[in-house]
């Protein structure tokens, strides 16, 4: 399950609202959240990577015919409210905003680079709830703009140790490195191999492990390509490739420390879930991350692409287990302060109900969800 779905999911279990889900498909979301909602499933065409006018004026006719399903469901049951839980998810709210007057919340959970997107963030949506301030900042002119840090399960004590390296085949007396993410480019976990393939030259009591997922033929191509790289460096011995439905608390449990290689991250929540586990983190100093890690407290901030002080950092942490433990208690006090479940709801409280707050990081998708809506009455 991506971090949108959890995030919707989690809020969607500790609200006291009726509500309306419309999902693509039966996603991982179906099971859980069915006795909490009313389920919509309705069929969504994906062509994100399609450059044919005729198949976007398919996707268009396809928005516009969903909208009208969705405008009688909003009739029907008197919903006042709509949240937007994705960018493609805003197409079918905008739809629904221009022929009911519903007010619209969209979550702006990734980089607002398009022009398009970003002005029909600003000049179309009633509210906007931002992940971080580095996503917030994209929309400069916005004035009724929140940021609100997605929820982080505290409830993530590692259980496992030694048990959960064995499980995943790996020498319980090594120092696992993990990074975990979408098997996509900008995620760059050709870094996280650069920095594996510096460390195993000058410590071989190490292990790695790469876990994520891939979402479109490309990811999967992009993940066969990164097998590749550590078979032709000789490092198989040293790397676990791990799948995404591999339980979490497994894969948290066996690593020692979480590198996260990307820039540009609109939040990262495999950082603050792995800091929930007592991880000490090492990330590029760029994005939503900066507002997670405090330097040189619960993890490291690196400049960005600067692979040999990350690699050095990663080496200080591998080889120094006290470090790593004041690290790590610090992270997961981090994230019981300033990420709870308790917080993340209460904030979008305030904001549905008009009183938003400004969660400021100074102070502390899967893209199948479409939308989902709230009946505040």
């Amino acid at each position: 399950m991506a971090g949108a779905e959890k995030s919707l999911l989690t809020l969607l279990t500790h609200i006291d609202a009726e509500i309306t889900l419309v999902l693509p498909k039966h996603t991982d979301l179906y099971n859980p959240l069915r006795q909490h909602c009313n389920i919509i499933v309705l069929p969504v065409i994906d062509f994100r990577l399609s450059r044919s006018p005729i198949r976007w004026f398919a996707y268009i006719l396809n928005v516009i015919r969903i909208s009208i399903i969705l405008r009688r469901t909003i009739s029907r049951n008197g919903i006042e409210l709509i949240l937007a839980n994705s960018q493609k998810a805003l197409s079918y709210g905008l739809m629904l905003k221009l022929s009911t007057k519903v007010r619209l919340i969209a979550i702006a959970r990734d980089n607002l680079s398009r022009p398009l997107v970003q002005w029909m963030y600003q000049r179309m949506v009633d509210d906007i709830i931002c992940v971080s301030d580095y996503i917030s900042k994209q929309l400069p002119i916005y004035q009724n703009k929140t940021t609100i840090f997605p929820p982080i399960d505290t409830n993530l004590a590692p259980e496992l140790g030694r048990v959960a390296k064995e499980k995943l085949n790996i020498n319980p007396n090594c120092v696992v490195l993990g990074n975990v993410g979408q098997f996509v480019s900008w995620k760059n976990q050709i870094g996280f191999i650069d920095v594996a393939k510096r460390m195993i030259k000058r410590n071989g009591n190490i292990h790695f492990i790469m876990a994520g997922a891939c979402l479109s033929p490309r990811d999967k191509q992009y993940r066969q390509r990164l097998i590749r790289l550590v078979a032709s460096e000789g490092l198989q011995p040293f790397f676990t490739f791990a799948p995404f439905e591999a339980d979490t608390k497994v894969l948290y449990s066996a690593m020692d420390i979480l590198v996260h290689c990307a820039v540009g991250e609109p939040f990262g929540r495999v950082v603050a879930e792995a800091m929930a586990y007592t991880l000490p983190v090492v990330v590029f100093n760029h994005g939503g991350v900066r507002e997670i890690v405090d330097d040189d407290i619960n993890g490291f901030l690196i400049p960005p692409q600067n692979v040999d002080e990350m690699t050095e950092k990663c080496q200080l942490l591998a080889s120094n287990q006290n470090i790593r433990n004041t690290f790590g208690n610090n992270g997961r006090r981090k994230i019981l302060r300033s990420f709870s479940i308790e917080r993340h709801v209460d904030a979008f409280h305030k904001v549905v109900q008009g009183n938003k707050p400004f969660i400021s990081s100074d102070s502390s998708d899967l893209e199948c969800i479409e939308c989902y809506s709230i009946d505040c009455s």
